[in-house]
């Protein structure tokens, strides 16, 4: 008895002398792999792998295991009492890309995301290999249906562009910053376009021995060489180019027979967002809603505007159609007026919001790009510029005694570009409250490419700008412009 005694005791003094001195194992594995692994500041190894410590190298009650990673944020654990166990544990980390923070001012043009798209590779090209654990080896190779590009490409690259201080178009999964509505400004679309075109790619996928772990693990690769380009919407062109390599390698036993692309596109797309010069790009540019140098935003003077007399209303009909125009966007057109000599036109800014590109189509089909000068969402209305003078304009009649059953007609671009300087006639028939503003009601059949485009009266002077129409079933010919003293007041314009 005494024997069996003494040797339960001697059992557990080994155990307990054992286990004060004892080697904890920490299994971690990172997405990407190859990250450096540190214990109190000493490197230990890289992912995956088991990673050995003692309780005694704490310091202060503390042992701090940190990983580390270039392009990447730093992760961090810290223990501060002996683990129960002497394997600790196991730990996946999907390490933070990082990106530059810039710094951008509320004017910033936005940037969307267009797709990834493969290069048109030859059939039967080798783009990789899969090895199994027996150590088969199959050859990957391009059969012209391979899938590429999806959606988690795009999502990856607006939470990156996101991160960075990009401004982000409306619609996206992710915060956009928008401008501030109370102070009757347009939040733009995207000016600015990234596509990116897949030029190479190499991937594997095989098992084979950790060298910081006994186990056999499959391992991926992924080698991905990109062109990126960036198409500017105002010029019509793309204005930036660049070439780059993403890399990635990803470990563990649980990983599927498919190759995981998006880590070596999200190595490839901060190096991009940190090198390719978009930042400049992005910050010399402004959105088309940014008034032209030396323009106010407060008051605009027009001068006041005689029209010859006219013997019937065809005569002044065919003089009007020279001073209406087509306005036509990179989202779609409308209508507008010319209202000064010096090239003031008046549209409505549902048919400008968000361009990234306006262009004014004279009635004798000259093209010329237009600028913004002042614009109110609230009212619906737009003042656009255009170089040069001598234009043929008409006049404004603020407050003109327009009234019901009073003939009126309207100037514009229904549907196709092509339609241009088309004419509507009808009656004034009511005045209504739409969303809190009167507006007037017109017995008049228009399409929405008419939108912006003058409502004249019998003497050929503007007395309202076409807004909208409605579409319901059984309703037919019903149309609503905004009067041009609302339009002057919102757009801060006085005649001479």
């Amino acid at each position: 008895m005494n024997f069996y005694r003494s040797l339960f005791i001697a059992a557990a003094l080994l155990v307990y002398s054992g286990e004060a001195s004892a080697q904890f194992s920490y299994t971690l594995y990172t997405a990407p792999d190859s990250a450096e692994v540190f214990v109190n500041g000493k490197s230990v190894g890289y992912t995956p792998g088991d990673f050995n410590f003692r309780w005694k190298q704490a310091e202060n009650d503390r042992l701090v295991f940190e990983v580390r990673k270039s392009g990447y944020k730093d992760w961090g654990d810290t223990l501060t009492s002996k683990p129960r166990k002497f394997k600790y544990g196991s730990k996946t980390i999907e390490l933070t890309r990082e990106v530059p923070k810039f710094a951008f001012d509320s004017l910033t043009s936005a940037v969307e995301f267009d797709k990834l798209l493969a290069a048109s590779f030859d059939k039967g090209k080798v783009i990789g290999y899969s090895e199994t654990k027996s150590g088969y080896k199959t050859d990957l190779v391009w059969d012209g249906t391979t899938k590429v590009g999806d959606e988690s490409f795009e999502e990856n690259f607006y939470e990156l562009l996101g991160r960075a201080g990009f401004t982000l178009p409306s619609g996206t999964k992710y915060k956009v910053e928008l401008f501030d509505r109370q102070e009757k400004t347009i939040a733009p679309k995207a000016r600015f376009t990234v596509g990116a075109e897949l030029k190479d790619y190499y991937v594997t996928s095989a098992y084979m021995k950790m060298p910081y772990t006994k186990r056999i693990e499959r391992r991926q690769t992924v080698r991905m060489d990109l062109e990126w380009q960036v198409f500017d919407k105002k010029k019509g062109e793309v204005v930036l180019r660049y070439k780059n390599r993403g890399t990635a390698g990803i470990s563990g036993r649980s990983l599927k027979s498919n190759v995981d692309l998006i880590p070596a596109f999200e190595d490839a797309a901060a190096d991009f967002l940190a090198k390719s010069g978009l930042y400049d790009l992005v910050k010399e540019s402004r959105p088309i809603y940014t008034p032209m140098a030396g323009m106010s935003s407060g008051e605009h003077m027009v001068e006041k505007i005689s029209l010859p007399k006219f013997r019937k209303s065809s005569d002044m009909i065919r003089y009007a159609t020279g001073s209406a125009v087509t306005v036509s966007t990179d989202e779609g057109h409308g209508s507008g007026v010319i209202i000064s000599a010096d090239g003031l036109i008046i549209s409505a800014s549902h048919v400008t919001e968000g361009a990234s590109r306006i262009e004014v189509i004279l009635s004798n089909g000259v093209k010329m790009e237009a600028e913004v000068i002042s614009y109110e969402r609230k009212i619906d209305a737009v003042l656009l510029k255009i170089l040069g003078s001598g234009y043929q304009a008409l006049p404004i009649a603020p407050y003109a005694d327009l009234g019901l059953g009073d003939e009126v007609v309207t100037i514009g671009t229904p549907r196709e570009i092509k339609l241009g300087q088309s004419i509507a006639k009808g009656i004034v028939s009511g005045r209504r409250e739409v969303e809190d503003l009167e507006m007037i009601q017109l017995d008049m059949a228009v399409s929405p490419g008419n939108s912006g485009g003058p409502l004249l009266n019998e003497k050929g002077e503007v007395v309202g700008i076409i807004q909208r129409k409605i579409i319901d079933t059984g309703v037919e010919g019903i149309a609503f412009a905004m009067s041009i003293e609302k339009i002057m007041e919102g757009l801060g314009l006085q005649i001479r």
